[in-house]
């Protein structure tokens, strides 16, 4: 190799490895953003002692990475290389590619891998809150205010011929996915609540309309999934929502029908205009002075699609969210922390006319749903 040729050769490495450090002192403008949410790296005021026992340094090292310029691009352009040679995330990624590129969550692939030993005690817990929407639902029936619930279904469960060979079962009779859905179920007939079952109107569908009901690359169902199984569940009033539906233009970078492929952070994938299918009754369409119910929406992040559908229908809509927040839905704004000592707690959710709670397969079996049922059945005593 050439002098000239060898400096050429040195001053491009000496490009790439002064680059980023340039971009973090300059601040300049040519990064591109990251998808997700990271808690900003604390750094301690350094000390002898801190540096003397290690603490200092790997928080130095998170700290600097988290600051270093050009970072957005070097990590996209790391996971793109990774995806087109290894056609996956990086382990630990929240989002796993499936199947020719579809992204799952993470948390769906769990609930598909259950063990089995798990499967009693995670059924027990599923009795104890389809037990619950029971009672509650009886006691509000009592009162002449209407429970539903809307079961969520897993991803994994609309696309399982899209998971990753590793996740699947080499017998899919063993699917433990399968149990828990059929207790929440067998659950909620046995105890009369009223549901409408996404996980049975999907996997009825045929194959060719599955993208119509779940998004291909996003982490929840599509406007027109939600609003069939909301419109299932709500066949008795006292609101039902109509599911005519058009494809509409959307923003890939800002609608909930990418969001898993934006968490992918790849070059390329939250640009550009797409058509989404979107259902939902226009609210000019209705009486405006027709009675409306007030609405206490309760649930995971599958119900902010109900909440859209839901909000030209009913009356001072409150959402709760993962029983951790309550949301104003007419006013699009957070309220206050679901506190059930808090004041507001009776406000939000004894003073309401219609229930509507979202229960996500996957996370049936968690707490937080039975403990705020837990509360309000004891509150209706």
């Amino acid at each position: 190799m050439s002098t000239s040729r060898a400096r050429l050769w040195i001053a491009l490495h000496a490009l790439v490895v002064l680059l980023p450090l340039a971009g973090m002192v300059v601040h300049g403008p040519w990064d591109v953003r990251l998808w997700g949410v990271e808690l900003p790296p604390v750094l301690d005021t350094p000390t002898v002692t801190s540096w003397w026992t290690e603490k200092l340094q790997p928080q130095f090292q998170l700290w600097f990475e988290a600051r270093i310029g050009l970072r957005g691009a070097m990590v996209r352009t790391d996971n793109t290389l990774q995806m087109a040679f290894f056609r996956d995330s990086k382990p630990g990624s929240y989002v796993v590619a499936g199947e020719k590129g579809m992204p799952f969550a993470g948390d769906d692939l769990r609930y598909l891998g259950t063990p089995r030993r798990d499967l009693p005690i995670i059924t027990a817990r599923v009795d104890e809150l389809t037990a619950l929407l029971g009672s509650t639902h009886r006691k509000l029936k009592a009162r002449g205010k209407t429970l539903v619930v809307v079961i969520s279904p897993s991803k994994s469960t609309i696309y399982p011929d899209y998971v990753p060979s590793r996740w699947s079962l080499a017998n899919p009779a063993e699917r433990s996915d399968l149990v828990e859905y059929e207790a929440l179920r067998a659950g909620l007939e046995r105890n009369g609540v009223p549901f409408g079952d996404g996980h049975k109107i999907f996997a009825a569908a045929p194959k060719d309309e599955r993208e119509l009901l779940f998004a291909w690359g996003g982490r929840h169902w599509t406007s027109v999934g939600a609003c069939r199984v909301l419109h299932d569940a709500l066949a008795a009033g006292p609101v039902t929502p109509t599911c005519e539906w058009a494809m509409m233009p959307a923003d890939r970078s800002r609608h909930g029908d990418f969001d898993l492929l934006c968490l992918e952070n790849l070059w390329g994938t939250d640009v550009g205009i797409t058509k989404v299918p979107i259902a939902g009754e226009p609210p000019q369409v209705r009486e405006p002075s027709a009675l409306r119910p007030r609405l206490l929406l309760a649930g995971t992040s599958f119900m902010w699609m109900l909440a859209d559908l839901l909000r030209p229908l009913v009356d001072k809509p409150v959402a709760l969210f993962y029983n951790n927040t309550f949301f104003d839905l007419a006013a699009g704004q957070r309220l206050s922390t679901a506190d059930p000592k808090a004041p507001d707690w009776a406000e939000y959710v004894l003073e309401r006319d219609l229930y509507v709670i979202d229960l996500l397969e996957t996370f049936a079996h968690h707490d937080e749903m039975r403990t705020f049922l837990g509360e309000l059945d004891r509150r209706l005593e």
